[in-house]
């Protein structure tokens, strides 16, 4: 690794929590130079994904979104 560590060394996190007061849940984690932001909110059953297949459709009512763009770790380039 780069900073020096081998291979079977973890670094601790911290974990801060109740970040954002408007959200119904939220967390920040940090580790090294690395933060994660995480949020939830809760939505009705209407809210839930449509998920449209070959064989039909279905609904799903967990989403999970998650972004590491490439210049979030120093790399250039397109995203996509």
């Amino acid at each position: 690794r780069i900073d020096g560590r081998d291979t079977k060394t973890v670094r601790a996190i911290e974990v801060e929590t109740g970040v954002l007061p408007k959200a119904h849940g939220s967390a920040l984690f940090t580790r090294g130079e690395t933060q994660a932001l995480v949020v939830t909110t809760l939505g009705a059953l209407r809210d839930a994904q449509l998920i449209e297949g070959l064989t039909g459709s279905s609904k799903d009512a967990f989403m999970l979104h998650y972004n590491f763009p490439p210049y979030s770790v120093g790399e250039a380039g397109f995203m996509g």
